[in-house]
């Protein structure tokens, strides 16, 4: 009877300290995200610069901020190497091109390009 006393006090200690609450949203760094395709064909070569983000708001608010999604200003690079010396450098400058409409904001100035 001890036992059984003694296994039911300590499944009751168990299941009473256990939480229903799960945080899914733990804020972090941002980690920068580069969305760039290389065709050595083409003459200009286009790139875009965005960050992670999260927060407790709706995911589409977030997402329409530009603060949370863009940097302010980056100073980015190609750099062509053979074996252990480089060969080539090009630098991006920012592009007055316009992103098309959708969940994230349409803003100029935010794509990188460079000639090739």
């Amino acid at each position: 009877m001890r036992n059984i006393d003694l296994y039911a006090v300590i499944l009751l200690v168990i299941f009473s300290s256990c939480s229903n609450s799960l945080d899914l949203v733990d804020p972090v760094d941002p980690i920068p995200i580069v969305y760039f395709q290389m065709n050595p064909v083409d003459s200009l070569f286009y790139l875009t610069l965005t960050r992670t983000f999260s927060g407790d708001d709706n995911g589409y608010d977030l997402a329409r901020d530009v603060n949370q999604v863009f940097y302010d200003s980056a100073d980015i690079s190609l750099e062509g190497w053979s074996k252990q010396y480089k060969v080539w450098e090009t630098q991006f400058e920012l592009s007055d091109r316009s992103k098309i409409l959708g969940i994230f904001p349409e803003v100029p100035g935010y794509c990188y390009e460079t000639a090739n």
